[in-house]
Order: C-alpha cells, then structure tokens, then sequence
C-alpha cells in the first residue's frame, strides 16, 4: 500500500446548483452511487484527513469524512476553499468539486507530489487552469478573506495575489485520455454523458 500523502483533502459541496435545475450536485448518481461518495472514498485513500464543505451538512453525512460548515450561503467556491483551509490541519490541502466524478488517485498523486514552493498549484487542460482540481497552501486564506470581505469572489483572481505554479496541459495530458479527472457535472445533460463514458 502506498503511503498517505501529507495534505488534506477537501471536497467542495456548496453552490446553488443552478444549471442542474437546483439539485444539489454532490448528491447526483452515477452507476447507484452519488459522486460526492466516489470522490471521498478516492480521497480517503490518499489523506488521513478528508473535509466536505458544505453549507447543507444534513446531505453529505459520507463516512469517514469531516463536515466543515460553509460560514454563509452561496458566497461560493473561493469562500469554501477558504473555510477549508481554516478548518485543515495540514499547510497544503488538495481541492476537489463534488461534481467531479472520474477524480483518479494518479492524477492527484502527480498533482500533489510536485516541490511544494508555491502557494497555489493548478493542472492545466485545454479549456485553461483547473482551480477546483488543484493544491492551496494555507498562506493563502489571509488574501481570499479580504476577497471574500470586499465581496470579490473569483477564484482565479486570487492566483496573481499569491505564489501560483500552473501545471501545463501537455503535463497532464497523460491523465486525460480515457475517463477525463477534470470532467465535472455542470448540467443534467452531463450527468448522461458521464454515465455514456463509464459505459
């Protein structure tokens, strides 16, 4: 068995859903089983601790993870990253949607086993930088507090603000092929699609 890597795991279940005619993306199935529980068992096998972030706690009772309250509603993924990193007691953490569901332990273990001398670090695929798929170091939640107090809620916006590593698209190309990690659940439509590739 391979060891567990030094970092926490942390799966992103706020948002209102909107695309997915307001269902709660997390809680979606695929193959009998809903994504956000695919996602933590993935995450288990790779961190000793693996938080949910969530502003509907009541959904997500997935064993063997912790329940971090989103602090207020619908503020969206930077303020969920940052109410993880609070909550974490590792520097770097790894982030990952609940809507993703072909996350593979390879990627993230490439992901995560890079030199830690940034403060973000983000794969790259051909529609540009992943932030829902990447690595952030606690050095980062003093500047996402102050984005998040003066109602500035761009997750990307913050990469110019701290150290960030981008992990090029030819990197990663080799974990794309097949079932695509960074394939995520953005409307009904794509849960079909997701069901069609695991076919």
């Amino acid at each position: 068995m391979m060891d567990k890597i030094d970092m926490t795991g942390i799966i992103l279940a706020g948002g209102k859903g909107s695309r997915c005619n307001y269902s709660d993306k997390g809680t979606l199935e695929l193959e009998g089983r809903p994504i956000i529980q695919s996602i933590a068992e993935c995450l288990l096998n790779l961190f000793n601790d693996v938080l949910v972030v969530t502003n509907k706690p009541h959904l997500y009772g997935v064993p063997g993870v912790q329940i971090v309250e989103d602090d207020v509603e619908y503020l969206g993924s930077l303020n969920g990253v940052l109410c993880g990193l609070r909550a974490s007691r590792t520097q770097f953490n790894f982030v990952v949607a609940c809507d993703m569901p072909f996350v593979r332990e390879d990627a993230i273990r490439y992901i995560a086993g890079k030199e830690r001398d940034y403060d973000v670090l983000v794969p790259e695929n051909a529609e540009g930088p992943q932030p829902l798929f990447a690595v952030y170091s606690k050095s980062c939640a003093p500047v996402m507090e102050d984005r998040v107090k003066r109602g500035l809620l761009k997750i990307q916006d913050v990469f110019p603000l701290v150290k960030t590593k981008i992990i090029p698209r030819e990197e990663m190309a080799g974990f794309t092929s097949g079932l695509d990690p960074f394939f995520n659940i953005n409307r009904l439509e794509d849960l079909a699609i997701a069901q069609g590739m695991k076919e």
